[in-house]
């Protein structure tokens, strides 16, 4: 499936390149990711992002999502940029910081490094959460359901849910080789920062960081600026 891919060079070229991968209902041309394009260009870096399948500007159906599709579709964002660049960085956010997590932990050696903004590391079992027992057990008979993010109602199918088990959260754990950074705040209604800080617990030591901030939800209003600067510490910190 052909997605909407966008890759951002400074002028004199990049060893680098760091792929945004955006959240749950987003597109690649949100505020944090037009920050960080910006500064990571200002530092000699290339960036580039992607729409997910039935995201932005990408085709597909939204209840044909599954976590499976979603990491496929970072592969293709990968791909077109590996070519040109000896260090791949990933950027996360939410659901995207899952799928940045589970394409690393995938492809071992590939992925210099890893950002996560407000992990979904219980995605997509959080959508079920949400929806209760009694929905989800009405999505699972009908295979479709109505997920209400809020701001809009989307119809879900329950292949998003079978296809989890293919990416457990042990999976994960077991796997995981890349330095990465958190950035989570403590106000997040979405995805509990603990969660966070138990990952790093559990996985093996590697140059992680941890960002946990006291007044910051899940989107991280106020902090675009911030974390571009955490980002670019956090890369310069490795070498690159």
């Amino acid at each position: 499936m052909p997605i909407a891919i966008t890759i951002s060079r400074p002028p004199a070229g990049a060893a680098t390149a760091v792929l945004w991968f955006h959240g749950f209902l987003s597109d690649g041309g949100g505020d944090k990711a037009t920050r960080v394009r910006e500064r990571m260009n200002a530092e000699g870096r290339t960036f580039g992002t992607l729409d997910f399948r039935a995201h932005g500007k990408s085709p597909g159906r939204i209840e044909e999502l599954t976590g499976t599709g979603l990491i496929e579709d970072a592969g293709r964002l990968v791909d077109r940029a590996a070519g040109d660049h000896t260090r791949i960085a990933l950027v996360g956010s939410s659901m995207g910081a899952w799928t940045a997590a589970r394409y690393a932990a995938a492809h071992p050696g590939a992925i210099a490094a890893l950002v996560l903004i407000a992990p979904a590391f219980r995605f997509p079992g959080s959508l079920a959460d949400a929806m209760g027992p009694e929905a989800t057990a009405r999505w699972e008979r009908d295979g479709t359901a109505e997920f209400d993010a809020g701001f809009t109602r989307v119809p879900l199918g329950w292949a998003l849910m079978e296809d989890a088990k293919r990416h457990t959260h042990a999976d994960l754990v077991a796997a995981h080789a890349t330095p990465t950074l958190i950035v989570h705040g403590m106000r997040d209604r979405s995805c509990d920062w603990r969660d966070s800080v138990r990952f790093l617990e559990e996985v093996r030591p590697g140059g992680h960081e941890l960002r946990l901030l006291g007044d910051g939800d899940h989107r991280l209003t106020g902090y675009p600026e911030r974390l571009a600067g955490w980002i670019h510490d956090f890369l310069a910190s490795k070498g690159f």
